[in-house]
């Protein structure tokens, strides 16, 4: 059973079983993972549209252009 690269504790077979090219254990993978960023931004004719960032530099352009047009 391999060990998590940042603990080294060893990965849960079950993990290994869903996602087999795992290296983090559980607890250290949410250190390595993105979280989404969505923002709704309306128009000036109140139609409004969702972006989502999946990137962290998304992420900050998102909010550029959410609060520029606040």
């Amino acid at each position: 059973m391999p060990d998590c690269t940042d603990c080294g504790t060893p990965i849960h077979p079950a993990r290994l079983e869903l996602l087999p090219d795992t290296q983090h254990c559980v607890k250290c993978s949410d250190k390595h993972t993105f979280k989404y960023h969505a923002r709704i931004i309306y128009s000036h004719k109140a139609d409004c549209e969702m972006f989502i960032a999946r990137t962290p530099q998304g992420a900050q352009r998102l909010e550029r252009e959410y609060n520029r047009g606040r």
